[in-house]
């Protein structure tokens, strides 16, 4: 019995096993709530894409255009459909929708990697949940079939290549002690925040010390006079969506907002 406690408290002492749980929990949330997110208005756009992309695999290139690259259409769609077979009470959309979701989850795995190479599991726990509960991101994941992924496989290219880092400096350095206690990529980063710091000549450092005080005080700005700054924002928008289509101003936004016609200047 005390041996059974003793292995419990292990497993809840453990962020793996925790993050797992978490995943577990996700997973049952989101097929409980797929159903309840609509169809946003450019996404049958995607779904049409990705319908015409496999065709044109059997032949049937008609009409395919690119669009943001087909990849992740493709599998989302099949992927759908293999949810669809399993949930016969989902419409097509609602297993897209879950898809999506499962996508999000992979992206939180990606974050808990990189998260740990620089923080305690404990750290990374915290800031896998802080993301996954920001309501932004957690309705995203069911209904955006283009930022969602991009975060996801950006997320994880940026981890699989700090892992073949990992692998080249194991492999190309002697053993130490020091080299097996940090992960390659963490003594790649300690050199990047301290030794190439004092590597750089003073003119290097007052300019990267200028460009960081100027970000950090345009970010200032930005939060101080956010409402002036959303208004006159809002002004030239109206101010490009009236303006005539022989105007210059006309032009470049009609060749942005492709559905002018067809959405009210609000929603822009």
């Amino acid at each position: 019995m005390k041996a059974n406690l003793a292995g419990l408290r292990s497993l809840i002492s453990n962020p793996d096993f925790l993050f797992l749980i978490l995943i577990s929990i996700n997973l049952v949330v989101g097929a409980l709530t797929a159903a309840d997110f609509g169809e946003s208005w450019d996404e049958h756009l995607r779904y049409q894409y990705a319908q015409k992309s496999l065709a044109a695999y059997s032949g049937d290139v008609g009409g395919l255009k690119d669009e943001k690259g087909s990849f992740y259409v493709m599998v989302g769609k099949l992927g759908s459909e293999v949810l669809g077979f399993l949930r016969k009470d989902w419409q097509p959309i609602q297993a897209w929708h879950y898809m999506n979701f499962l996508t999000f989850q992979l992206g939180l795995y990606f974050l808990y990697r990189l998260a740990k190479r620089v923080m305690s599991g404990w750290a990374a726990l915290t800031t896998v949940l802080l993301f996954v509960t920001q309501p932004l991101l957690w309705g995203h994941a069911f209904i955006n079939p283009k930022d969602i992924p991009f975060t996801v496989f950006f997320l994880g290219s940026v981890e699989f290549g700090l892992s073949m880092v990992d692998v080249l400096t194991k492999r190309d350095s002697p053993p130490s002690r020091d080299r097996d206690r940090l992960a390659g990529s963490e003594v790649f980063l300690g050199n990047v925040f301290s030794g190439e710091w004092r590597g750089l000549v003073r003119k290097k450092k007052l300019i990267l010390i200028v460009v960081s005080a100027s970000s950090l005080g345009l970010v200032l700005l930005l939060i101080v006079f956010r409402k002036y700054l959303t208004t006159l924002l809002g002004q030239f928008v109206y101010q490009a969506y009236y303006a005539g289509p022989d105007t210059l101003l006309g032009r470049a936004f009609s060749s942005l907002a492709e559905n002018r016609q067809i959405l009210p200047a609000a929603n822009y």
